[in-house]
């Protein structure tokens, strides 16, 4: 890939630098957008020991949750390839051994059979039955009892994926 079109910043998360590489034309290319940020202000993972990320883009959540939650094994997914590559630079970039990141269209190539966390940061594009669908297949890699899921939705769509849940 291209290194000139390459951008850097840095995130702090709980007091944690994190360090971002992206590139010009991929999404919050030089900051994280707002998803991400209100995943990183709500999701907490004590305790937690995997975590399946859909829609994972350049790792803008994931990483800073990767990092700060060391002892927690992370699938950080996203269907497109670019996204993929600026992920394994970001987890390269960080050190990070505790991530692997695969393009997956939804949670059909996951790579465990159960998941105590399961987190979406849902694109409008992707349509309601596509929401559907992944919400019916995330339920059956839910850890029994105390599995959860994170579904970050437009407000536009708020009311569908809670009478998916």
């Amino acid at each position: 890939m291209n290194k000139d079109l390459n951008i850097k910043f840095t995130y702090i998360y709980k007091k944690t630098p994190i360090e971002f590489i992206t590139k010009i034309g991929v999404q919050s290319a030089k900051r994280l957008d707002e998803a991400s940020q209100l995943l990183l202000d709500k999701i907490l993972l004590t305790g937690c020991t995997s975590v399946f990320i859909a829609n994972g883009g350049y790792g803008s959540f994931a990483i800073p949750l990767a990092k700060v939650y060391e002892n927690t094994s992370f699938d950080i997914t996203d269907r497109d390839f670019v996204n993929i590559y600026l992920t394994r630079e970001n987890i390269k970039y960080n050190n990070l051994k505790n991530c692997i990141t695969y393009l997956s269209d939804g949670v059909e190539h996951a790579k465990k059979s159960l998941y105590e966390t399961i987190i979406l940061n849902y694109n409008n594009n992707y349509g309601k039955e596509w929401l559907q669908n992944f919400l019916l297949q995330s339920n059956k890699l839910l850890e029994p009892e105390k599995g959860k899921i994170y579904l970050c939705v437009h407000r536009s769509i708020k009311e569908f994926a809670k009478s998916q849940i």
